[in-house]
């Protein structure tokens, strides 16, 4: 079927009824009863001449006096008689002109009170009319759905005629009893109360909207809601007003006419016959049917009106619906929801149904006299007895007026007064279903009209066309740039405040305006718009944390002057549109968008921050040129709260305002108070005279439009089965012959368009939801100006990015640039005037290497020093960077053990191992400065392999007997401990290093100690020397003394004079530039010697690091590469086990300098001197017994020209 749009026009003014009051005067009473009193009056004169006789005729009196009293006696009788008669007459003619003066104030009352109650039924006829005119209105179309939700008259409804008061009040006055009145006058007066105070034969009407539920009862009740529903569907439009039907079975004849109303067409279910209808015979089918209209309504409560969302009226005509549970059914509900209302037909046993609160009950007797009947305040029934002639209409009136409105559909955009109707955002914009939205195509149209660039509808004005604002400067033909929005709660202000930003989204692409969305209270006003890619910042809840408002106005500071710069860079451009023709013309500039910063609550905000008007004026002084555009909103609007930024703010939008004075300061009338409490309601002034009404479009409503196709049927007629149309639901029929048709998927309407519109629907969705989900992702993301405080620390990973393993440095931060360069982030520094934020960085090279930690309990103090480890760890190997750790505290650093770079991790409860590690660290300190200063030494030329090794300076053996005295020179080679404590008993100290080795110069002795080893660690601390190992003899006592490395001649029986070592062996050094590359020759009984080369990494790349055996009789030694620091890169000889040997040992030296048959170094290029064995965790075993060994087996290299020193 097809439809005709109806574009409602705005609706005429309807007839008046008089309102006020007539006062009525008090009737004239009768005289009083007073006649003796003025008969009195009348005899005075006669007595006073009779006396004057009396003086007269007294003897002495002549004649004269007795003629003068004569006639005063006379006199004084005829004036008497006079008075008497006039004081008669005159009595009787006052009351005459009293009562003719009243009947005369009683007719001009009588007329006023005709005229009032003609005027009053003129209104009620016009606003109610009689039902069977309806037609005729409908054909004219002049009152079509005229009225409007926010209309008071909204779903009132003529019941019948009946009596009605008179809207002109007459006062009666306060009278005399009765009996003093003048009875005809007061008769008047009563006569006159008692017909003019009530109106016969007026129409009487009832508000559905005010009520829950009408109960009709009696036989003509069903003729009577047919012209009930006739007028509901003939002045309310389908966009605000729903009509559902449950029904039973056999009752659904009665309703079928219902079918044709648009009214009553589903909003999104569809069947075979079209829209579905929502007549049903089956409550739970209605149930799931309404679900939709009436989800998320909440309780009735009087006084409170739904406008967002169509009314509901449902008829209920069934005879079980009492028994039914109410739970389920909300039109069972005795509480009702808002924007409902359940027309009931009672039982037909139930002759009297009883009204509950918000409840009306109309009984009709057979006659068509009906009584309405209303709870009272406390609940009860009151019944208000006055007869009403009911109102009926038949099947085939109300059938005739449903065909006719069948085809009408409102138009889109509102067509109403739209100043009072609905409007859709996407009906205002042209765009059809929101979740087919083609971001590009939308974007590229507005690109492609510079004349529209900021230039958006905001709603519809008074002859129903888009009211567009234009957010352009003056020169430009704009309305802006800067501008001014004031509403009161209740307003819509939040509302438009969304539409405009989504209006501009959906016609501006990300690099032509930005947002900054700021809300100082709450945040739901821009709640959901963070998903745009034109949101530039969304800052909300500043009234909760005011830093965040000093924040923001850094943040928008550090904006101004970031564009200043850009155009500063571009040329010195004036302003952005010159900006922008330049970046045009070619040269790679930046996308310079225009950026909206809306401000909700600003007038709290400079109530919080008054400084902050500063960032305002500076935005309203040069906004303008480098395209910043500021939109304050506010509820309330002080005097003088603008303090001079008025002058920048070009145009005004002014909602409903709380009082006229606030109206007044937004758009200098009073009009804004004066508003119609509808919500977008509101005028637009952007210059000095023009002033725009207009109605604002509503974004937030739910998503609903009926796109799904779930069962598409062809194009093609001749695929279409005719189906009858009726009003109940009707499965769907795909075709009548051949294949089924294949929908149309083309164009904008495909199944991933289908399916995205079936999902918003499900997911209960608004416009702006869906909207935001279509734009997200399209167009580059918009300069981030505002950047949240740093609230929660960062993680490591985010510091360092890309932390994975790889084949040559393990785990580690793979796409950190600074990799090995002892500079890495600990911590991010937060710079919003900058809009940036940095990360923190160490940077331990150089003098400024060392880091001091400060803070109070529970600070972060030791979360700073493993952040500071992990990170240097990830960024280096262990052959880069070591540790070593003191850890005075809570003992948050004794996981750190595990790392391999870490040597080792000392607690307070360990105070040796403390001393050791303070001992290692100045001797490595004293090592490298003394290396930094001494001269390269020459290269030494090796000896071939298994003569002699090769000798730096000066080296030799002493062939001796020690016997069981281990005869490994003592200590560990950084100066950690003594010769005693980890040789087992060195055979040389500081004495043996001036001492000449005999032959049998030394007798077989326990292993006492003899003086300190290498270390004299707890003397001095002197690192890195390798141990004044004595002499080493063999059983034989032939000695093999290599005294140049070109000569390998052995010389049996003699001593050779070898200076194993100087004292404190601070002098016997290793190598010229380090430790690296020394080898640790290991002791055992029997005199076996071992040599063991290690690399400078501390990890032997022969087989690792763990237990040592000795390898017994000769060990044969060999040149090893040297680094290019000049250490030797000792790699572990493996010795070839012998026998013992007839007492020739040779021992070689692995690296350059090195000094003594005990020169070598340990893992980490250091000289280890063990007893017997050297576990994994760096274990002595000295006769037998364990002891601990210290940072043998976990220390690095340590790094290559200096040691960093982090305390905390």
């Amino acid at each position: 079927m097809s439809t005709t749009p109806v574009k409602r026009a705005p609706r005429r003014p309807a007839p008046q009824s008089r309102t006020g009051s007539v006062v009525l005067q008090p009737p004239p009473e009768l005289p009083r009863g007073g006649g003796e009193g003025h008969w009195t009056l009348n005899l005075l004169p006669m007595v006073a001449g009779l006396g004057s006789v009396v003086f007269f005729f007294v003897p002495g009196a002549n004649a004269l006096m007795m003629v003068v009293g004569a006639l005063t006696f006379a006199s004084s009788l005829v004036f008497g008689a006079v008075t008497a008669v006039r004081q008669r007459n005159g009595g009787k003619g006052k009351v005459a002109d009293a009562r003719r003066d009243y009947l005369r104030h009683l007719a001009q009352a009588r007329a006023e009170v005709v005229a009032a109650a003609r005027a009053q039924k003129e209104a009620a006829c016009y606003a109610n009319p009689d039902p069977d005119r309806l037609w005729s209105l409908v054909a004219l179309r002049e009152r079509l759905w005229e009225r409007r939700p926010a209309d008071p008259d909204f779903l009132a409804v003529r019941i019948g005629r009946g009596q009605a008061r008179l809207a002109t009040q007459l006062v009666p006055p306060d009278t005399a009893p009765m009996s003093e009145l003048e009875p005809m006058c007061a008769d008047a007066l009563r006569r006159l109360l008692a017909v003019r105070s009530t109106l016969p034969d007026q129409p009487v009407a009832i508000s559905l909207r005010s009520m829950t539920r009408l109960i009709a009862g009696g036989e003509p009740a069903p003729a009577a809601l047919r012209a009930l529903v006739a007028q509901l569907v003939t002045f309310h439009s389908p966009d605000d007003l729903r009509i559902c039907v449950i029904a039973d079975g056999d009752r659904i004849p009665r309703w079928d006419w219902l079918k044709w109303l648009p009214h009553t067409q589903h909003p999104s279910a569809q069947d075979a016959a079209g829209p579905k209808r929502m007549i049903f015979d089956d409550p739970a089918d209605a149930a799931e049917g309404l679900e939709p209209l009436l989800a998320e309504r909440p309780r009735f409560t009087a006084g409170i009106t739904l406008i967002d969302r169509p009314h509901v009226i449902v008829i209920v005509d069934t005879a079980t619906a009492r028994s039914q549970d109410p739970t389920s059914r909300p039109w069972l509900s005795d509480d009702g929801l808002l924007g409902m209302t359940v027309l009931e037909l009672a039982a037909e046993s139930d002759a009297r149904p009883r009204p509950k609160r918000h409840q009306m009950a109309l009984r009709i007797a057979e006659n068509r006299t009906a009584t309405l009947e209303v709870p009272d305040g406390r609940g009860g029934p009151d019944e208000h007895p006055f007869p009403i002639r009911i109102d009926t209409l038949r099947t085939a009136q109300v059938e005739g007026l449903a065909r006719q409105l069948a085809p009408l559909r409102p138009a889109a955009g509102g067509g109403d007064e739209p100043l009072l109707s609905a409007l859709e955002f996407t009906d205002l914009l042209g765009l059809g279903d929101a979740a087919e939205i083609d971001p590009p195509s939308l974007w590229q149209r507005s690109a492609s009209a510079p004349n529209d660039r900021l230039r958006v509808p905001i709603g519809v004005g008074e002859d129903g066309q888009p009211v567009v604002l234009d957010l352009k400067e003056a020169a430009l033909g704009g309305m802006g740039p800067h501008g001014l929005c004031v509403g009161a709660t209740g307003s819509g202000k939040s509302e438009l405040l969304r539409s405009l930003v989504a209006a501009l989204a959906l016609t501006h692409s990300s690099e032509q305006v930005n947002f900054i969305l700021a809300d100082f209270k709450g945040g739901a006003t821009f709640a959901g718009l963070a998903g745009l890619p034109h949101v530039a910042a969304v800052i909300t809840n500043l009234a909760d944390d005011l830093t965040l408002v000093d924040r923001m106005r850094d943040a928008l500071t550090g904006e101004l002057n970031r564009r200043q710069e850009l155009l500063k860079r571009a040329g010195n451009v004036k302003n952005v549109h010159d900006y922008e023709k330049a970046r045009a013309a070619g040269p790679d500039l930046a996308a310079l968008p225009s950026l909206l910063v809306v401000v909700d609550e600003f007038s709290e905000m400079l109530t919080a921050r008054p400084e902050f008007i500063d960032t305002f004026l500076q935005i309203g002084r040069i906004g303008r040129s480098l395209g910043v555009h500021l939109l304050l909103a506010s509820q309330r609007l002080e005097e003088g709260r603008l303090r001079g930024l008025d002058t920048y703010l070009s145009y005004r939008l002014g909602l409903k305002t709380f009082s006229a004075a606030e109206s007044r300061a937004v758009l200098g009338v009073a009009d804004a108070h004066n508003l119609p409490s509808v919500p977008g309601s509101g005028y637009l002034k952007y210059d000095s005279e023009s002033m725009t009404r207009f109605k604002a479009a509503y974004v937030s409503g739910a998503y609903g439009r009926a796109k799904a196709l779930a069962v598409p049927a062809a194009r093609s007629a001749q695929h279409r089965r005719p189906v009858r149309f009726t009003a109940l639901h009707q499965a769907p029929v795909l075709t009548l012959y051949g294949d089924p048709a294949e929908p149309d998927l083309s164009d904008s309407t495909s199944l991933v368009a289908l399916d995205a519109a079936a999902a918003y629907r499900k997911s209960s969705a608004s416009v702006l939801d869906v909207i935001v989900d279509r734009l997200s992702g399209f167009g580059p993301p918009a300069h981030r100006v505002w950047l949240p405080p740093l609230e929660e620390s960062p993680t490591l990973d985010d510091l360092l990015p890309g932390i994975a393993v790889t084949e040559d440095r393990g785990l580690s931060a793979t796409r950190w640039p600074g990799t090995g360069r002892l500079a890495v982030p600990v911590g991010i520094v937060d710079k919003p005037a900058e809009q940036r934020q940095d990360p923190q960085m160490l940077d331990l090279s150089g003098a400024g290497g060392h880091v001091l930690v400060a803070g109070g309990p529970r600070a972060g103090k030791s979360t700073v020093l493993q952040t500071l480890m992990f990170a240097l760890a990830l960024t280096h190997t262990p052959r880069e960077i070591r540790f070593l750790v003191v850890d005075l505290g809570g003992g948050t650093l004794g996981p750190l053990a595990t790392l391999p770079h870490v040597s080792a991790v000392a607690a307070r409860s360990n105070p040796d191992l403390v001393r050791r590690i303070v001992a290692e660290a100045v001797g490595i300190l004293d090592r490298r400065g003394r290396r930094r200063h001494r001269p390269a030494r020459p290269r030494i030329r090796s000896a071939p392999a298994g003569v002699h090794g090769p000798v730096g300076g000066r080296a030799g053996a002493v062939e001796g007997r020690h016997g069981d005295a281990a005869g490994a020179a003592a200590g560990r080679s950084d100066g950690v401990g003594d010769g005693s404590a980890h040789g087992g008993g060195g055979t040389a100290g500081r004495a043996g290093a001036r001492r000449d080795a005999a032959e049998g110069a030394y007798p077989r002795r326990p292993g006492r100690r003899a003086g300190r080893g290498v270390g004299g660690g707890d003397r001095e601390g002197v690192a890195g020397d390798a141990g004044a190992a004595g002499t080493h003899a063999a059983r034989e006592g032939r000695v093999r003394r290599h005294a140049d490395p070109r000569s390998a001649a052995a010389t049996p029986g003699t001593a050779g004079r070898r200076r194993a070592g100087r004292d404190r062996g601070d002098r016997a050094d290793a190598g010229d530039r380090g430790l690296r590359g020394r080898a640790a020759l290991r002791g055992v009984r029997g005199g076996r010697v071992r040599q063991v080369e290690l690399s400078a990494t501390g990890r032997d790349r022969a087989g690792g690091g763990g237990r040592r055996r000795a390898a017994g009789g000769a060990v044969h030694g060999r040149r090893l590469p040297q680094e290019p620091d000049g250490g030797g890169a000792g790699e572990v000889q493996r010795g070839v086990r012998r026998r013992r040997a007839a007492g020739v040992v040779d021992a070689d030296a692995a690296g350059r300098g090195a000094a003594g048959p005990v020169a070598g170094a340990g893992r980490d290029g250091r000289a280890v001197a063990d007893a017997e064995l050297a576990d994994r965790q760096g274990r002595v075993r000295v006769r037998g017994r364990l002891r601990p060994g210290g940072l043998a087996d976990r220390e690095s290299a340590g790094t290559v020209g200096g040691i960093a020193t982090v305390c905390s």
